[in-house]
């Protein structure tokens, strides 16, 4: 499902930081058949619209001569506001396939996780390649089937729309579990229990030999 996003032709000579201040970011849409334009787009609305599609949802722009689809490209951050400083729009060609990355997104629980299991999620995105009318939004992976330890789920798991292909290696592993961590018992140093028991042995040969040395005073004196 393709998003809507009014934009503006980005009169010469405006700069940047005043369109900011202004509550909008400056862009760019560019593409094979796309001359590059420069644009002004509304901050919060944009950053709806990156929220909503990412990066391989196609978006529609609205306001310039005709509508054009494109792809969210790239965004520049400001690393200490993290507002956005600018971002660029790639317009697709219908009559083209394109390669992009598109997210997973998992569901479901791992029925391993009970034994105490842990799952890893090494990929995050996919690189795939297809018709932009048949873009998916995200992959979704079902983590029902990881029911032991040696449960893994690859690129080839994967199911994928028609007319889409990853462009990941296909033994490429997505999803793996590492078994739960035994806990070691805890072992007392030998040196310590010896030197009890030494101690405990010299205090009682002490007292036994306090007591052999006592001599009895029942004697009286002369």
């Amino acid at each position: 499902m393709a998003i809507n996003l009014t934009v503006n032709k980005r009169a010469e000579g405006v700069k940047a930081k005043s369109l900011r201040l202004d509550g909008y970011l400056p862009a760019v849409v560019y593409g094979p058949k796309q001359v590059a334009i420069s644009l002004s787009v509304e901050s919060r609305a944009f950053r709806k619209a990156l929220n909503e599609a990412g990066e391989s949802t196609i978006i529609k722009l609205k306001g310039l001569d005709k509508e054009v689809e494109v792809l969210i490209q790239a965004v520049d951050f400001d690393a200490v506001k993290g507002s956005v400083n600018h971002a660029d729009f790639y317009a697709v060609d219908q009559d083209r396939e394109l390669t992009t990355g598109v997210a997973l997104e998992f569901t479901g629980e791992a029925p391993v996780e009970k034994t105490g299991a842990t799952v890893n999620k090494i990929l995050h995105e996919v690189n795939v390649t297809c018709r932009p009318d048949a873009l998916p939004n995200h992959l979704t992976i079902s983590l029902d089937g990881l029911v032991d330890e040696e449960s893994q789920i690859k690129i080839s798991d994967l199911t994928i729309p028609e007319g889409v292909k990853i462009e990941n290696d296909p033994s490429d592993i997505v999803v793996s579990v590492t078994p739960p961590r035994e806990e070691e018992p805890e072992i007392v140093p030998e040196t310590e229990a010896g030197e009890e028991g030494e101690e405990g042995e010299g205090k009682e040969e002490g007292e036994e030999g306090a007591s052999d040395d006592t001599e009895p005073t029942d004697a009286k004196p002369e």
